[in-house]
């Protein structure tokens, strides 16, 4: 895993050596595939060749936009939001698998 500190130029040297995919950029290299991220397209694709399949966990996008905006209303309002969450979903892959009995 690569965090966002590295400059450009050291994610285009680094894909010269190692295939490399990144989110959050828009660079064009030889070995080097930025993912345009967003919920489900960029998790797909970025788990699409991992070995094991990766599990991923999906959050339901619109509903934590409702969520929020409920919220800011009450805030708005002098009431107190409502503390309610938003369940993610879980996508179980050959990542987590079952441990076989021993």
């Amino acid at each position: 895993m690569l965090d966002g500190r590295l400059s450009d130029e050291a994610l285009r040297q680094l894909a010269k050596a190692l295939p490399t995919v990144i989110t959050g950029r828009t660079l064009s290299a030889p070995g080097l595939y930025a993912l345009d991220f967003n919920n489900f397209d960029g998790a797909w694709l970025g788990t699409q060749h991992a070995i094991p399949p990766l599990s991923t966990i999906h959050p339901v996008v619109h509903e934590l936009g409702q969520l929020a905006a409920i919220s800011m209303l009450h805030l708005l309002d002098g009431r107190t939001p409502t503390g309610k969450r938003s369940e993610p979903r879980f996508v179980a892959r050959a990542s987590t698998r079952a441990l076989a009995a021993a």
